[in-house]
């Protein structure tokens, strides 16, 4: 097991999606954050609903999720955003140990 975990978000745009890594990377809260286009399709307020999204995928550690996880709230403009995370049980040492540098891990 290792101290990396991978975030993810859904924003409704690319601007947003660009706004919130900024933010993240500024702070050394994530070593990377991708974007990918994806459609969710999803229930909210009684009603089915299929949106255009982009999907932030941040790797991180799991240190820093609270923290992480205040950073993209503040900058997000979705009443309840998916935020979850998944451990890293497993992966290349040297990606890893990027990720710790990257982020401001004592090593």
């Amino acid at each position: 097991m290792t101290n990396a975990i991978v975030v993810t978000t859904t924003t409704s745009s690319k601007d947003e999606a660009r706004s919130i890594a900024e933010a993240v990377l500024t702070e050394r809260l994530a070593a990377c954050v991708q974007m990918h286009p994806v459609t969710s399709h999803f229930h909210w307020n009684g009603a089915l609903h299929s949106e255009d999204e982009i999907m932030l995928t941040f790797k991180s550690r799991l240190d820093l999720y609270s923290r992480l996880e205040a950073a993209i709230v503040k900058h997000h403009s979705y009443e309840v955003p998916e935020i979850v995370a998944t451990p890293i049980e497993m992966g290349h040492p040297a990606y890893l140990d990027w990720i710790d540098t990257e982020t401001g891990a004592e090593g």
